[in-house]
């Protein structure tokens, strides 16, 4: 049942507020590790590469532009509060996360992305979700609760307005999306690579007598 002038129910306007999309369900920690570790692989097999330097840079880069973006808000300048919430985020971010472990996290969503489109039901929901995942790589953005039924402890995130995913998004993908889409191609190129192996080993065995 549709809820006052919108034309989805409450749930969908619920995941639409949250994940950008109102049929986009949340990526999961456990959804993006096989792509968080092809990017730790890759990391491993190429630790001397100057892309890892220079990501890191532009990691640093988004952090400080952060925080002069607080300075300036803090000095009275009138803004954007959805860019004031993400900068706040971005800060907290760079001093509680190694930079490594944003790095993987965001590079991993691209991979996921590419490997996975029809996971992600708009670019919009994309965005929301990279927001999103990376943005809970930090303890600072979680609270906990007990679960009487299961008897453990339970983490959750709080949540943030759409305007702020939104305005987290951008810098992020400004620092990791040109990265992240080519080491997409190459495990797409490594994926044919190794079916061709595969062929080859198949054809060779056929071929005996």
């Amino acid at each position: 049942m549709t809820s006052g002038y919108s034309t989805h129910c409450e749930r969908h306007k619920r995941a639409q507020r949250r994940h950008g999309h109102p049929e986009q369900d949340g990526i999961t920690v456990h959804e993006l590790q096989p792509f968080r570790d092809r990017i730790a692989v890759r990391r491993a097999k190429n630790p001397a590469n100057p892309t890892w330097d220079i990501l890191r840079e532009r990691w640093a880069a988004v952090a400080g532009n952060a925080e002069t973006v607080l300075r300036v808000h803090a000095g009275g300048k009138p803004g954007s509060a959805h860019t004031t919430q993400a900068a706040n985020h971005i800060k907290l971010l760079a001093r509680t996360v190694p930079d490594g472990v944003v790095m993987e996290a965001a590079l991993a969503m691209f991979l996921m992305r590419e490997a996975q489109p029809q996971r992600f039901l708009s670019d919009r929901a994309f965005d929301f979700q990279l927001s999103r995942r990376v943005r809970a790589l930090s303890d600072v953005n979680a609270g906990t609760y007990f679960d009487h039924e299961t008897g453990k402890t339970k983490r959750v995130y709080r949540d943030v307005l759409p305007g702020t995913l939104m305005a987290l998004a951008e810098p992020l993908k400004a620092a990791f999306g040109v990265a992240g889409v080519f080491m997409a191609e190459l495990d797409q190129r490594d994926e044919k690579n190794k079916a061709a192996k595969k062929m080859e080993l198949m054809t060779a065995l056929k071929e005996m007598v």
